[in-house]
């Protein structure tokens, strides 16, 4: 899993990873990301920005962490199966 130093996952989120990494079929996941309201990144920061991020994923040669970068993980359509996980959030602080 993929996390930031200044992003926090909630309880919920961390019950939900625990059953999704049981499913050998799936080979990442899509989360769901929240920015802080007035997080001062966008136009209206009057509402906190909800994404679909994929920042879970099996160790399976696919995604190159030297890079070091968000932007450098591939696209989620390279996996051949993948899955949301509807219950939970990344929060970016």
């Amino acid at each position: 899993m993929w996390l930031d130093a200044y992003e926090c996952i909630d309880d919920q989120l961390f019950e939900t990873i625990k059953l999704a990494i049981n499913q050998d079929e799936v080979e990442a996941f899509n989360i769901e990301y929240q920015h802080f309201i007035n997080d001062f990144v966008h136009v209206d920061n009057s509402v906190a920005l909800h994404l679909g991020i994929f920042r879970l994923y099996r160790n399976n040669g696919k995604v190159d962490l030297t890079k070091r970068r968000n932007h450098s993980l591939p696209p989620i359509t390279s996996f051949k199966n993948y899955a949301d996980i509807p219950n939970g959030y990344i929060w970016h602080l």
